[in-house]
């Protein structure tokens, strides 16, 4: 569940009266809504792209993008075609924190 309450394009880039994208019609940069950002620092986990999760159990994109009208659960579970482009689909990079980390190299 969000947070905060409902998101709103204070908070995240979702579709509201204006229109997909807070009225853009697209996604904004990374970070653009820091009025969302989680008590961890996470940015942009609602809304935005929706995120393509390796370990959901149907291996769907959560978290709903610029297309998506907020709900009051702030989580959407998205049909998606994997075999096709979508312009509101990414994924993000991330690690166990348990792990250290990878050597650096020039």
């Amino acid at each position: 569940a969000w947070p905060n309450g409902v998101p709103d394009c204070a908070k995240a880039m979702v579709r509201d009266a204006r229109g997909p994208g807070c009225g853009l019609n697209g996604a904004a940069a990374v970070g653009a809504r820091m009025a969302g950002v989680s008590r961890w620092g996470a940015v942009d986990m609602v809304g935005n792209v929706a995120e393509w999760v390796s370990d959901h159990p149907e291996g769907k994109p959560l978290g709903g993008s610029w297309l998506s009208a907020p709900g009051a659960r702030g989580i959407a579970s998205l049909e998606f075609a994997a075999d096709g482009p979508a312009r509101d689909v990414g994924f993000r990079c991330c690690r166990d924190l348990s792990l250290p980390a990878p050597p650096v190299t020039p």
